[in-house]
């Protein structure tokens, strides 16, 4: 996407600035599928059905997102100004990225953006994330009903 950069997504590209991911721990995304502007879609068969239909080309890409340090976005819900990173939410990042992706121009020329979609974040603790999980003790077999 051009004229879209790195920080808008919340982006660190300088490693010092980062904090290591804790284990578990899976970014939002954001998925961008592009179109050919204009573009004739083609005769396909299902091959569950056997019946015609039509499909475009598309190409798809996804990128993870946060919140970001400058210029954070509007209230999602509000459509107030928000001053700091902390009162940035995912629906906030979600609403700005969303208006950001469809306005801007894609590449290479001559597409344009079919879709985008979003995804949350998720952390799913592990053994090693949380230390007390590697200590539950064994329960046994359980056989009597």
């Amino acid at each position: 996407m051009s004229g879209i950069s790195y920080a808008t997504f919340g982006i660190e590209e300088t490693a010092d600035a980062t904090n290591a991911a804790k284990d578990g721990f899976y970014p939002a995304l954001v998925s961008i599928t592009i179109i050919g502007e204009g573009a004739t879609p083609q005769p396909r068969v299902s091959q569950l059905t056997s019946r015609d239909y039509k499909k475009h080309r598309t190409r798809s890409a996804s990128v993870p997102f946060g919140r970001r340090t400058s210029s954070p976005p509007s209230d999602a819900t509000t459509g107030a100004a928000l001053s700091n990173t902390d009162a940035v939410d995912y629906k906030d990042m979600e609403a700005d990225l969303s208006e950001k992706i469809r306005d801007t121009t894609a590449a290479p020329s001559g597409s344009k953006v079919k879709s985008v979609s979003f995804e949350a974040e998720i952390w799913q603790p592990t053994a090693a994330a949380l230390s007390w999980l590697s200590t539950l003790d064994n329960p046994g077999s359980i056989t009597a009903f």
